[in-house]
């Protein structure tokens, strides 16, 4: 058996003067090309991207601004249209908010962010930013507002029927008003 084995071994073992492993020495490949190729990709990614992003927004921006005249107007003209659809109280609110989201967004009047009480308390101490014609309007509307929202009077549906068009004509003031001024102005 040692003999087999040893035989096993000279046939498994190179000759001597045999040459079995031919080294070639050449430079490894370089990762400069990988860099660059991923350099690039992400580059033309990010220019996608850029112009992606530049025609979505730009698409947004080329669509008119509506004035805050219009926009309140539309508002009331939605909350007249859906009366029938709602309460009162539902009615009554959203003529409200957007009468003060109107008055919010152009004189940057914080009545937004008031109760109807704190609003009257400010302007009798100090001159609200909306023009002084539209205030008393504005007070009157507000407080016959709170009163149909909040007083669950038995008349309240009467008491609601004008305020949609007291609105408008407090908005359409505030527009006259904002327009001679201008023109006093220049």
């Amino acid at each position: 058996m040692n003999l087999q084995f040893t035989q096993l071994l000279a046939q498994a073992a190179p000759p001597e003067d045999d040459i079995y492993d031919i080294v070639v020495l050449a430079p490894k490949d370089s990762f400069w090309p990988l860099i660059i190729w991923s350099t690039i990709a992400l580059l033309i990614l990010a220019m996608l991207g850029a112009l992606l992003w530049y025609f979505l927004k730009g698409n947004r921006s080329a669509a008119p601004q509506r004035s805050p005249e219009s926009k309140a107007l539309a508002r009331l003209s939605a909350a007249r249209r859906d009366q029938a659809d709602s309460s009162v109280n539902e009615y009554a609110m959203a003529l409200s908010e957007a009468l003060k989201d109107y008055f919010a967004e152009k004189f940057e009047d914080p009545i937004r962010f008031e109760t109807t009480q704190e609003f009257l308390n400010r302007i009798a101490t100090e001159q609200a930013r909306c023009p002084a014609a539209a205030q008393q309007h504005l007070q009157t509307f507000l407080v016959r507002a709170d009163e149909v929202k909040f007083g669950n009077a038995s008349d309240a549906e009467k008491k609601a029927a004008p305020l949609g068009k007291t609105a408008e004509q407090i908005i359409q003031l505030c527009h006259v008003v904002n327009e001679t001024d201008t023109k006093v102005r220049q």
